[in-house]
């Protein structure tokens, strides 16, 4: 397309330039006396210089016609008379057009022009490009110098969801996993829907005892308790697999158990699994260890307190033997801290008068009587030297 507006444009500027010339020409080459046109180039004509190729006004001056670009850039511009009058009002010229280029001007793309050398291929649009080449506008999705190319419709890979593509020239296939679909195996199929829906061509469902799940190119259903089957469909019967132990007969209930065990004689428990008399031999053992651990506990706690309490009884009869033996030896420094002669005697008599008789009130008080006595006696003592 850019060609040929440049093609259009070059003749356009070719017919403006020749008006022009013959505009001006018309005014500057006018021979009214018949002798005013250069006789070398051209001669009067009734009453206009009928001049040679490339020369004009009064046949005295010459133009170069290949100063203009007139072949379009796709040929040499050469000067000449050939296939003009003898007397033209313009310059002529002639283009010696480049290889793959045809006309007066080399407008004519023949690489594209004929129709028995078609070159793009597959609807492809030919378009001159330059100097001998020219380029193709390809449909999609052919490539190539010619559009001759088809690329691989797969090489994107665009199957997804682990789909295998499959090239087709022109387009591709999708061969999607189980459980998908699409022309990319983009949708995912709902096989709970399907099977349960008659539109599909189905009528499976998991019944009212079971929960749909979907997986890869089918469906599975989950049954709730009680219940087997491709589709839930069958209630279990609890006594087919035979719970009852020890020749016990099975028993068909409501829920929550669904049966219940009618053990033989010797036998309890849910299954008739528990020996009776080995049930009770070892719950008599269990309730005699209970026992025994009970008495080895309260045996122990009273052991422990008594223990306790004659830890502290002699912790008692330490203390007052300490402070009994204080107590002495403080009345034996007041005896000697020097008091006058005078009333030596009085006071040693006075204290032997108000000495009490520790032994005697020790017996009558127990073992605890030296410190009580000791105790008071201390008081007295020193209440008389006040």
């Amino acid at each position: 397309m850019t060609g040929y507006i440049r093609h259009r444009f070059v003749l356009g500027f070719l017919c403006i330039t020749y008006l022009l010339l013959v505009s001006v020409h018309s005014q500057n080459n006018l021979c009214p006396d018949g002798d005013e046109c250069d006789p070398l180039h051209g001669r009067c004509v009734s009453g206009r210089c009928a001049c040679q190729p490339n020369y004009y006004d009064l046949c005295d001056k010459y133009e170069e016609p290949c100063l203009v670009e007139r072949c379009g850039g796709n040929g040499n511009c050469i000067a000449s008379s050939e296939g003009t009058p003898s007397f033209a009002l313009v310059p002529s010229y002639r283009c010696i057009c480049f290889k793959g280029f045809s006309g007066d001007n080399c407008q004519v793309n023949e690489l594209c022009s004929s129709p028995s050398d078609r070159r793009c291929q597959n609807g492809g649009t030919c378009r001159a490009s330059g100097i001998n080449d020219y380029t193709c506008s390809c449909p999609h999705p052919y490539q190539g110098k010619n559009c001759e190319t088809v690329p691989n419709q797969c090489s994107s890979y665009p199957c997804g969801r682990g789909g295998t593509c499959l090239d087709r020239q022109l387009s591709y296939q999708c061969v999607c996993h189980p459980g998908f679909t699409g022309t990319n195996c983009q949708e995912e199929l709902d096989f709970c829907f399907i099977a349960s829906n008659e539109t599909y061509g189905y009528n499976r469902t998991c019944s009212d005892h079971g929960r749909c799940e979907n997986i890869p190119g089918d469906f599975v259903c989950h049954c709730d308790d009680g219940y087997t089957g491709v589709e839930c469909e069958t209630k279990i019967d609890p006594c087919d697999s035979s719970p009852c132990q020890n020749s016990a007969s099975c028993l068909r209930v409501e829920e929550p158990f669904g049966y219940t065990c009618s053990c033989t004689a010797g036998y309890i428990g849910r299954h008739c699994e528990t020996d009776k008399l080995s049930y009770d031999t070892m719950w008599g053992f269990q309730l005699g260890i209970s026992i025994f651990l009970v008495i080895f506990f309260v045996v122990v706690v009273a052991l422990f307190v008594m223990l306790w309490r004659r830890l502290n009884r002699e912790e008692k009869e330490r203390n007052s033997q300490y402070h009994y033996k204080q107590f002495q030896s403080e009345n034996t420094s007041t005896d000697t801290s020097g008091r006058p002669n005078s009333a030596t005697d009085s006071g040693t008599s006075a204290a032997k008068k108000n000495q009490p008789n520790y032994e005697v009130i020790g017996e009558n008080k127990g073992k605890y009587g030296v410190y009580e006595v000791a105790a008071a006696q201390k008081s007295r003592y020193r209440d008389g030297f006040r």
